[in-house]
């Protein structure tokens, strides 16, 4: 069924356009969204009047809001879909966040309102009425959010669009709910004992979760997360594979919708000359553009004396000393300069987020004496940074 809507919704031309493709899939499946979940809401919100059922009421809205929030992925996508301009050089693909945390406040807000309603029928309990008829309603709405969490899941993952995934995973929580439901109204007839309340006060509950959890996401997207390890060490490797490269590090990456913007600090052998690192780095830029479906690249260069001997005794030094304080310690950007005065050794070193300043203080002491202790004539200048990476540097990533 999802195949079919594709093609008959989705043309050919549009799947070579990465952001159109998106936006269209995004519009596609709230439109399946918003038929289902309106109907399912219009049918409950009549069954649980007439049952005076609390919970089936919190069902509905729950069904209602999934149909705003639905409504709002069309908005979003379409707006996201417009170029960039003058005032907004990266296109407008982060007003996603927007209308996600207003659909997130809208549910922590319809949560917050049923959870009340909930403790006032467990305190004062009311009968409800029971037949076959409504059982059957519960498990077409649960059968019909089964297969709407398929279709946003499939949708989702072909589109790479995190919204519809996470949609996906909202359904499937909606097929508990259904089912809960349906296990209070039968438990209740079999022996009496009223439980609509309890069981609207876990799906308030799970609307709350729900909304906090997509607030939360929203917020540390907002903020720039960062690059997931495996993503990151995807693009880390690519580079370090051509031929001049020494190592990588400090990787920044934006995302804007379908848009992905990264800069990265490569190493060059200092020998190499300008327009050779040139001619390197644009072939590097582009390649990489075109295999990881990034839409700019920034690589920056730092001439690295590898030829110099002592590069690699210096080298030895921290990275024994690495070895024996923090694994997690990771360091690069090496410079030598020498001066009148004797050798400026230059580096960056990249600190986990747990340290505090006075530990950075005492590691940037401790690595300045071992430095020295090897030549009195070195002067270690120690740079303090923190990685963008989400995990750990691969283990075999040089420093």
């Amino acid at each position: 069924m999802t195949n079919l809507l594709v093609k008959l919704f989705i043309k050919n031309k549009e799947m070579t356009d990465v952001t159109k493709a998106k936006s269209r899939y995004g519009v596609l499946a709230s439109m399946i969204g918003i038929i289902t979940n309106s109907s399912l809401a219009i049918v409950k919100l009549i069954v649980g009047n007439m049952l005076n059922s609390v919970s089936i009421m919190a069902d509905a809205v729950n069904n209602l809001t999934d149909s705003i929030a639905n409504l709002m992925v069309i908005f979003s996508s379409i707006v996201a879909n417009r170029p960039a301009d003058e005032k907004h050089p990266f296109g407008h693909a982060k007003i996603e966040y927007l209308s996600t945390l207003v659909i997130a406040v809208m549910m922590l807000f319809l949560g917050f309102e049923f959870i009340q309603s909930s403790i006032k029928s467990l305190l004062n309990p009311e009968p409800l009425g029971f037949n076959l008829a409504l059982v059957g309603i519960l498990v077409l709405s649960g059968l019909t959010k089964l297969w709407q969490s398929s279709s946003y899941k499939k949708l989702g993952t072909t589109s790479g669009s995190s919204e519809l995934i996470a949609l996906s995973k909202d359904s499937l929580n909606d097929v508990l709910i259904a089912i809960a439901i349906v296990s209070s109204l039968i438990f209740t007839y079999f022996t009496g004992i009223i439980i609509d309340g309890y069981v609207g006060v876990i799906i308030s509950l799970i609307i709350l979760h729900s909304g906090f959890m997509l607030a939360k996401d929203t917020i540390s997207k907002v903020l720039s997360e960062a690059v997931d390890y495996e993503k990151a060490n995807e693009l880390i490797q690519l580079v370090k594979s051509y031929d001049g490269i020494i190592d990588t590090h400090d990787l920044v990456v934006h995302h804007y919708n379908a848009k992905i913007m990264a800069t990265l600090k490569v190493d060059l052998c200092e020998t190499l000359t300008l327009k050779e690192s040139h001619i390197l780095i644009s072939k590097i830029e582009r390649e990489t553009e075109a295999q990881l479906g990034i839409h700019e690249l920034i690589l920056r260069v730092t001439p690295i004396p590898s030829n110099d001997e002592r590069f690699g005794q210096i080298k030895k030094i921290v990275q024994n000393f690495i070895d024996a304080t923090d694994k997690r310690l990771h360091t690069n950007d090496f410079k030598i300069v020498d001066t009148e005065t004797g050798t400026d050794v230059i580096f960056e070193l990249d600190l986990p987020y747990d340290y505090n300043d006075e530990q950075a203080k005492e590691i940037m002491t401790q690595l300045a004496k071992e430095i020295k202790l090897m030549n009195a004539q070195y002067h270690p200048i120690i740079e303090l940074d923190r990685a963008y990476v989400l995990k750990k540097i691969p283990q075999d990533h040089d420093i």
